[in-house]
């Protein structure tokens, strides 16, 4: 677990994993036999937008040296990345950035690699957004970037979380 510096900014929490802190979780993961390889920032303050970047050469050592997944857990939703996913997001080369952002109602997930957006992930990832009282009924809906709602079928509710699987960025309702 790694819990790299993080600086908060008008309700931004910004979370830098240096390449440094990223070998030293690669050789740790590969020692341990590590499943999951988690960066959880510290944020003590309250944050609407939770933004962590990873050198994509961690990102692709953790591909090729472990079978273990990324889950990024930070205040507003925890996004989990598969090992099998990782390979991709670190040959864009550069950084892999994972922003979760509150808008309204809605959770906004932004995947980015390389500088560019991703939009489709092999094998895609998991979003995990926290629900107060969350029961049968609740449910995650897809909001397109033209507008029109979709909802998510297997989305699962489990401990207080709603666990939706994801192709790659998007912007998720919990209702």
């Amino acid at each position: 677990t790694s819990s790299a510096s993080t600086t908060v900014q008008n309700g931004t929490a910004n979370t830098v994993v240096s390449a440094a802190e990223g070998s030293r979780l690669v050789r740790e993961a590969v020692a341990n036999q590590s499943e999951s390889i988690v960066i959880k920032p510290e944020v003590t303050s309250d944050v609407t937008k939770a933004e962590v970047s990873i050198p994509a050469s961690t990102v692709g050592r953790i591909s090729s040296e472990t079978s273990a997944a990324l889950p990024v857990s930070a205040p507003i939703a925890d996004v989990t990345i598969p090992n099998a996913a990782l390979d991709t997001l670190s040959s864009a080369g550069g950084t892999v950035n994972v922003a979760t952002e509150q808008v309204d109602q809605a959770v906004v997930l932004t995947l980015t690699a390389g500088g560019e957006k991703v939009k489709e992930l092999p094998g895609g990832l998991t979003l995990s957004v926290p629900v107060e009282d969350a029961g049968p009924g609740t449910v995650a809906v897809l909001v397109h970037e033209d507008g029109t709602r979709e909802t998510i079928r297997k989305s699962v509710v489990e401990d207080g979380m709603v666990n939706i699987p994801l192709n790659g960025s998007a912007t998720v309702e919990i209702v």
